[in-house]
C-alpha cells in the first residue's frame, strides 16, 4: 500500500507499507521538505522472520553491513527495528541530516545514530545533491546478554578463549564511533568486551564513491583471556570482507584458535587447567564446516603458544590464510624442547567433508622421559 508524493520540494509520505517483503515487513510514514526551509522527519518500522532479507537490504545501501548480518542470520533469524530520518537547519545556510536506529537484531539489541551537515543543496531530492562535502559523525552502541551474538558480526560466532572456556555466558558489548567528511578518510574508533576478548582500536574509515569500503585499525589493543594482543587490521569490503594484519600475543590456545578458524567446538577446561594457563585438549564432538566466509591472510606471533597440558612452544610465529574453503597455517617457526619446530597445518571442505594435512618437523630438541616407580 503507497500513498506518497516525491516533488523538487521534498518528499511525502501519507503511507507506505509491504506485508511481505523476503519475510519482512514495513511501515513509513511522514514528510521531508527540502526546498525552502529544509525540515520534517520519516519514521519506519521494519519486522523481519529471516534477516537474510535486511542483508539484502543493508547491501544495498552500505554493501560493508552485508556480509556482517548475513553471518549473523546463520545464528538470529528475526529483527524489530525502528528508524527515523531527519532533516533540520544548522545555521548560516548549512543542514544537517540525521538517522536513528534502533531495536534488536536476533539476540542484539542495538541503539545507532548518524549525521551529515552540510550546504543545503547537497541535500535536495531534485538538485545534484553532493553529499561527499558533508561532514559526518557516526555513533553505535550493540549489546547481548551473551558473547557470542556479538562474535558472530566478524566470522567468529563459534570462538572459545584462549584459555579454552566458553565464549558465552557473560554480557558483551561493542561500540563504535565515526567522524570525519564523507568521501574522505573518516576517524574511526571501536571497543568490543565480549566474553574471553576485550579489544579496542582506532583507524580510518574510508567510503569513497563508487569504491567499496575499507577500513584500516593500525592500533589494535586488548586482551583475549587475561593474555595482552595487539596488531593491526585491514578490511576490504565489497563482494566478500578481505582482511590482512597481523597480531601479536603473549600466549596462544592451539586448539581453540583452530577450532575457531574451522567451527570446531573446542574441548572446555576446568577452572584448574584454566588458571594455570594449559589448553583444554581437542574436542571429540562432530562439527560440520563453519568458517567465517571471510577471506584474507593474518600474522601472528605469541611467546607462548600451547598444544596440550604440558607442551608447549616458545616464540611461535606464522600466518594463517584462508577462505571459504581453506584454512592454512603456514610458515609456522617456534622453539620446542629447545629445538627448532617447523610446520604447516591446512583444512579444505569439500562436498566429501572436511580434510586436513600436517607437516611437521622437530629438530636438535631434548627429549625428556620421567616415570613413578
Amino acid at each position: 500500500a503507497a500513498r506518497l508524493k516525491l516533488d523538487s520540494d521534498g518528499l511525502s509520505i501519507d503511507r507506505l507499507s509491504i506485508e511481505d517483503l523476503g519475510d519482512m515487513s514495513f511501515v513509513a510514514t511522514g514528510r521531508i521538505q527540502t526546498l525552502s526551509s529544509p525540515g520534517g522527519n520519516i519514521t519506519l518500522y521494519l519486522d523481519a522472520r529471516d534477516l537474510n532479507g535486511v542483508a539484502t537490504l543493508a547491501g544495498l545501501a552500505m554493501p560493508a553491513l552485508a556480509d556482517p548480518l548475513r553471518r549473523l542470520a546463520d545464528r538470529q533469524k528475526t529483527a524489530v527495528l525502528r528508524a527515523n530520518i531527519s532533516l533540520g537547519q544548522a545555521g548560516a545556510g548549512r543542514v544537517e541530516g540525521k538517522i536513528g536506529v534502533n531495536g534488536t537484531l536476533g539476540a542484539i539489541r542495538l541503539d545507532a545514530s548518524a549525521s551529515a551537515t552540510g550546504k543545503r543543496e547537497v541535500f535536495m531530492l531534485a538538485g545534484p545533491g553532493i553529499i561527499a562535502g558533508t561532514d559526518a559523525h557516526f555513533k553505535g552502541q550493540f549489546d547481548a546478554d551473551e558473547a557470542a551474538p556479538l562474535l558472530a558480526l566478524f566470522g567468529l560466532g563459534g570462538i572459545e578463549s584462549a584459555g579454552g572456556q566458553s565464549a558465552g555466558g557473560h554480557p558483551a558489548r561493542l561500540t563504535l564511533a565515526a567522524d570525519g567528511p564523507l568521501g574522505r578518510d573518516l576517524h574511526f574508533d571501536a571497543k568490543l568486551d565480549a566474553g574471553p576478548i576485550e579489544a579496542g582500536g582506532n583507524g580510518v574509515l574510508k567510503l569513497a564513491s563508487g569504491q567499496p569500503a575499507s577500513l584500516d585499525l593500525e592500533q589494535l589493543k586488548g586482551t583475549i583471556d587475561g593474555s595482552k594482543l595487539k596488531g593491526r587490521l585491514a578490511f576490504r569490503f565489497g563482494e566478500g570482507t578481505q582482511i590482512d594484519g597481523s597480531v601479536e600475543a603473549d600466549t596462544l590456545n592451539v586448539p581453540a584458535v583452530v577450532a575457531a578458524a574451522i567451527g570446531m567446538p573446542a574441548k572446555s577446561n576446568s577452572p584448574d587447567a584454566a588458571a594455570a594457563g594449559s589448553a583444554g585438549g581437542w574436542s571429540t564432538e562432530p562439527f560440520a564446516w563453519n568458517a567465517s566466509g571471510l577471506s584474507g591472510r593474518i600474522g601472528f606471533k605469541t611467546q607462548r603458544a600451547v598444544f596440550a597440558s604440558g607442551l608447549a612452544a616458545a616464540q611461535l610465529q606464522g600466518t594463517i590464510r584462508f577462505n571459504r574453503s581453506e584454512v592454512v597455517f603456514e610458515d609456522i617457526a617456534g622453539q620446542l624442547g629447545k629445538g627448532r619446530l617447523e610446520g604447516r597445518l591446512a583444512f579444505a571442505n569439500s562436498d566429501y567433508g572436511v580434510s586436513a594435512r600436517l607437516r611437521f618437523g622437530l629438530t636438535d630438541a631434548e627429549l625428556r622421559l620421567s616415570w613413578a616407580r
